[in-house]
């Protein structure tokens, strides 16, 4: 084998066609498909194929599948702190609480 057909087979190798519903990209490189499930760019439902006939979604990929479960228990962003006006009316609602707690009970 001379060494423009080695690298074509090790370029095959490392790339794998991608589909989602009736859309397929060619030629995606592995990097590529980390980065997107990663950055949330792809779905567990879509399908990669090495071959073009044989399909696994990438949920059911035994490494790929993986990474779905680590960034869904990732948080997106930090939890936002609440504003003025809400620490206000929550303040005003624990003080009414605070009050019909510690009212005399009627008779």
């Amino acid at each position: 084998m001379d060494k423009p057909e080695m690298d074509q087979a090790e370029s095959q190798k490392e790339t794998v066609r991608l589909r989602r519903g009736d859309r397929v990209v060619e030629k995606v490189s592995v990097p590529s498909l980390i980065g997107g499930i990663k950055k949330g760019k792809l779905r567990r439902t879509d399908e990669i194929s090495m071959d073009g006939n044989r399909w696994v979604e990438l949920g059911e990929h035994r490494k790929l599948g993986r990474l779905f479960a680590s960034v869904e228990n990732t948080p997106s962003s930090p939890p936002s702190r609440p504003s003025e006006n809400l620490k206000k009316r929550l303040a005003g609602i624990s003080e009414m609480l605070d009050e019909i707690n510690s009212a005399t009970p009627l008779q």
